[in-house]
């Protein structure tokens, strides 16, 4: 009787350093895994109106020569959607930035994004003018017939570029766009000065301790469950680094080698 009990508990404990065994590789191949990309739709923002949300921007300062090291510059800027609005024949959403708290001091700016693609069709901000005022600047963009493109804003304090998820494709794309002066629907003149911009775009599925230090703290929990893409936009002129995650309508993390910016808080609207 002694001899079976001892086989059968034996067996018993194969049995179980197997399942164990079983359970332990399981684990390894699954952490070992390289993520995937999501699909196109899970990573491109869903806006409706209503929708806000607040980022928190550090920009380097101007650096004298000689002069000591100065801090960087932190600011908070609310984004909201405000309307859907047609310039000519495309659908867009219009997205109001406004600084946080709101100051009169500050200038506003607006962006018309395309509705299905999330291309930047317009851009309109204000600059000083040396008055105590603001004169207005409108700049749009244009695809000809060709996919719409990631489109590199004018100013570097305020990271504002949106990447094109086109297929939910990783790796390199290129893109090519032009910007214009003036309003998106206005009539073109023959010796209006076009320059064309081409936008090389690289989408790597990254996990969340390899982003560890760019994820905004309030954002920590989800971005461990949720997909992340590391989004880099090149041009001749800039470098921009961004991280996505799947369901927020901002990157959780832009540098573009002057400002870096962090989502801070998303409030989405009740048709959400």
């Amino acid at each position: 009787m002694m001899k079976w009990r001892s086989r059968a508990l034996f067996g018993g404990a194969v049995a179980g350093a197997l399942v164990i065994a079983i359970v332990w590789l399981t684990s390894s191949q699954s952490q070992a895994d390289p993520p995937t990309l999501p699909k196109e739709d899970d990573l491109k923002p869903h806006w409706h109106v209503g929708d806000s949300w607040i980022v928190e921007t550090s920009t380097k300062p101007v650096q004298s020569r000689g002069a000591p090291p100065r801090e960087p510059i932190v600011s908070q800027w609310k984004f909201k959607v405000t309307a859907e609005e047609k310039l000519g024949e495309d659908k867009c959403f219009r997205l109001d930035i406004t600084s946080e708290p709101l100051s009169k001091t500050q200038p506003t700016t607006r962006l018309w994004m395309d509705s299905k693609s999330m291309a930047l069709r317009q851009l309109q901000t204000q600059l000083p003018d040396g008055s105590g005022g603001f004169s207005t600047i409108t700049e749009s963009y244009h695809f000809g017939k060709g996919q719409p493109a990631p489109v590199i804003g004018l100013m570097t304090a305020l990271p504002i570029e949106l990447p094109m998820f086109v297929g939910g494709r990783a790796g390199e794309q290129s893109f090519s766009y032009e910007s214009v002066s003036g309003p998106a629907n206005a009539k073109r003149d023959p010796t209006d000065v076009a320059f064309a911009v081409d936008v090389k775009q690289t989408l790597t599925p990254v996990k969340y301790d390899d982003v560890r230090s760019m994820v905004p703290k309030d954002f920590s929990r989800e971005a461990q469950v949720k997909p992340l893409v590391e989004v880099r936009l090149k041009t001749a002129e800039r470098n921009i680094r961004q991280v996505w995650q799947a369901g927020q309508p901002w990157p959780l993390f832009i540098d573009n080698g002057n400002t870096k910016e962090r989502l801070v808080k998303v409030n989405l609207s009740e048709s959400k």
